[in-house]
This record gives structure tokens, sequence and C-alpha cells, in this order.
């Protein structure tokens, strides 16, 4: 299996450089018809991405005071303040691309992404809910120093990330998320034939699922619309495998 499919690799190997290629995939149809929308780009400029995020103390699970319900990372606290993740609309193609380290490793952290929809593995009418025993990671996941693929996550303009946090740790804790990646200024990739040989495996290219097969509606920049290009199901798997 290739590292970067392989959710113990460190999301350190998994930065891209300067030129590199990317694509973001977005399911927009998984049960008829399978189809999704991709957005290829080249990465013009990356920059180090670094933060330790701490959050209030919590008391152990199931106690009252365990857990942060699902609500954005804020400058002030979780749900308080400017989201740490927000982007200004004069940069549309920016990117970040991270992983969080988790501490205590007892600690459990969902994602919602978009908002309101909780990343799942399993196949649900309704979105996984804060201490379902499913969908989440772990700081032994992904530890605090080292951020694996397992909570691989980006972000971009108009887009949205929620996450919450439950400590399963027998005591109190003070839990922190270890913010590690990268910040891209990237270019659209405009040309159909060149995402073509992209998918087919002829030009490198890193390709980044975003939602797997959840059939939930994105919203991207306007400026990303002229340069959606739709592959079917054969494609995609094609593509990571």
């Amino acid at each position: 299996m290739s590292e970067f499919y392989d959710w113990r690799t460190p999301i350190r190997a998994l930065v891209l450089k300067e030129n590199y290629n990317a694509a973001l995939i977005f399911p927009v149809d998984v049960r008829k018809k399978p189809s999704f929308e991709l957005f290829f780009f080249r990465v013009a400029r990356a920059s180090a991405l670094k933060r330790e995020y701490v959050l209030p103390e919590l008391t152990s699970y199931p106690a009252a005071g365990s857990f942060f319900d699902f609500t954005f990372l804020g400058e002030l606290g979780p749900g308080v303040g400017d989201d740490v993740f927000t982007m200004s609309e004069e940069r549309p193609f920016r990117i970040l691309h991270f992983g969080l380290g988790v501490y205590p490793p007892e600690l459990r952290v969902y994602r919602q992404q978009p908002a309101g929809y909780t990343v799942t593995a399993w196949s649900r009418r309704v979105p996984t809910k804060l201490g379902d025993p499913v969908d989440y990671f772990t700081g032994e996941e992904s530890p605090f120093e080292e951020p694996t693929r397992i909570s691989e996550t980006v972000m971009w303009y108009k887009g949205s990330v929620n996450f919450a946090v439950v400590n399963m740790a027998p005591v109190s804790v003070v839990p922190k998320l270890n913010i590690v990646g990268a910040g891209y200024d990237v270019v659209p990739i405009t040309d159909r034939a060149v995402a073509d040989k992209m998918v087919k495996g002829v030009l490198p290219c890193r390709f980044i699922s975003v939602g797997g097969l959840a059939e939930v509606k994105y919203t991207v920049p306007d400026e990303w619309k002229p340069y959606v290009f739709s592959y079917g199901l054969e494609d995609v798997l094609r593509l990571l495998r």
C-alpha cells in the first residue's frame, strides 16, 4: 500500500512541496451512478503550518464536563472568536493541509466536514454523534508529537470543519491538539487533457478525498467553479489504491 493511503503515515511525510500537483475529490452521487467532482491544482508556494491548540480542562468520561461537543476551533476557545482555519476572500486559491496530534492518548476526536456532517466509515442514515463508539481517532492513533494520516484534513476558503473531543482518560486533563502541516498557495489546472493524464497516472498527482463516499453538499469558492472536472467511480477507485 502507498504511504499516501496508510493511516499510520506521519502527516509530515504527506505535506506537498512547491510545484507538486494535487487534486481534491468531492463525492456528488454515490448511489445510482457514482460520480465525483475533482479540482486540480499545482502548488505555487508551500508554507509550514504549526500550532498547538490548548483546550479547557475536561473531567473524566462520563462525568459532566468530560467533553466538548461539535464546534469550530476558535481563537478564544472552542466555538469562541474567529475560526483558526478561516481564510480571507482575497485568497480563494489558498488551501490548508494538516493533521492533528492529540494529547492525552486516550482523548477521542470526532470531525465534521462540512460542519454538521461527521466524517464516517459506517453506513448510517444519521451522522455520527458525539460519544458514539465509532468514527473518531485518538492520541494513540495520531500522537501529539507526530500526527498521522488518520487525522488528515484539508480546508479552503468557504470550507468548514468542526471538531468534538471526549476525555476517556481516568483523570481530569487539559487536552491539546498539535496542528501540523502546510498552507498552499495554488494555481488551478484548467486543461482537461492534463487532468486526465493525472487520473491515468501519466503525470504525478496527490489525490485527497474530501468526504469519501458521503453524499453531502460542499461549498467551494466561485473562483474554483470554472475548473471542475467530473469522473466516474472506476476512475476514482483507481486513484485511491
